[in-house]
């Protein structure tokens, strides 16, 4: 059975993870808002989501019974990403963490 990755992001910046998810035989969901992105026509799936909502990006996943979700060269997805891997029991940086680096008002007071 092949696994299933969730990328978030669809534009070329995200080809490299596409191609590379690929390269080891997974099967692709590229979740992104609607635009004319590469990475919808390389993915096996796609799915229209703004990546910045979470909770909708969460229950995507749970939908296709993803097996990882990743981004790369996208600041945006960094904490959708982690919020979903740690609701879904995925490998992932904790949610809370993502944060502190993420939120310079949080970085701030955890730093103080």
């Amino acid at each position: 059975m092949k696994k299933l990755a969730m990328v978030l992001g669809a534009g070329r910046g995200q080809i490299p993870v596409i191609d590379l998810c690929h390269e080891y035989g997974w099967e692709v969901l590229a979740v992104s808002v609607r635009g004319d992105y590469p990475g919808f026509k390389v993915a096996e799936y796609c799915e229209y989501i703004d990546i910045r909502d979470k909770e909708r990006v969460l229950e995507t996943g749970r939908n296709y019974g993803i097996d990882a979700v990743v981004s790369d060269q996208l600041d945006e997805a960094v904490p959708t990403a982690a919020y979903v891997a740690e609701r879904m029991g995925l490998s992932g940086i904790p949610y809370e963490v993502v944060l502190r680096f993420t939120d310079k008002y949080i970085m701030r007071k955890v730093a103080a």
